[in-house]
């Protein structure tokens, strides 16, 4: 299936801004501690259809004490 120009623009609007953020985000973690963040899968079901699933943002690496909610 092919994006209408306009959704096409819309979306890459939505993922520059997002990939924007997160290496804002990112640059902000390793100053304070020396590595980048890493997250994990933080859903126990894949969406699909456009369907929402809830998340578990308190999962987190074995080798990291901070989860989902202490990255924004």
């Amino acid at each position: 299936m092919t994006l209408s120009a306009s959704l096409k623009t819309t979306v890459d609007a939505v993922f520059d801004d997002v990939v924007t953020q997160l290496a804002s985000v990112q640059a902000t973690y390793k100053i304070s501690h020396g590595k980048y963040w890493q997250g994990i899968v933080c859903t126990a079901t894949t969406p699909a259809d456009g369907n929402s699933v809830s998340s578990d943002l308190t999962v987190k690496p074995s080798d990291q004490a901070e989860d989902w909610s202490d990255i924004n």
